[in-house]
């Protein structure tokens, strides 16, 4: 677990202070698939850094990388490998700053899942 912990935390420094191009680098070398899998460890810690090293990345795609149709390339990538619903769990963490944000990434990078969740609810509830 140690060698994990080292590795999220290498990939996620990498990300602090990436330019955009070395961002698509990473993104093509799979760094939202590895962050991306962290999301469903119980270390809090390593939650955190994951987390942060996603936020960055998605940021960078929001800033720099969009599609004809004005979508976030990297945000796209993100919900292809299939982690939103890891991220949408974690809005449920006992852990209130993991809590947060998740809550703050699914708002801002993927508002359209938190509503589509919501019309389901609601047509549920009916």
């Amino acid at each position: 677990m140690t060698v994990k912990n080292e590795a999220i935390w290498a990939l996620s420094n990498c990300t602090a202070c990436a330019s955009p191009p070395q961002y698509q680098q990473l993104v093509q070398r799979g760094i939202i698939k590895a962050l991306g899998l962290t999301l469903k460890v119980k270390d809090v810690r390593m939650l955190a850094v994951a987390m942060e090293g996603l936020e960055n990345v998605l940021e960078c795609g929001e800033n720099n990388f969009k599609n004809e149709k004005g979508d976030n390339q990297f945000v796209l990538v993100f919900e292809q490998l299939g982690f939103i619903d890891d991220l949408e769990m974690l809005q449920e963490h006992k852990n209130h700053s993991i809590y947060k944000t998740a809550l703050k990434l699914i708002d801002k990078y993927f508002p359209e899942e938190e509503e589509d969740g919501l019309i389901k609810e609601l047509s549920m509830a009916a």
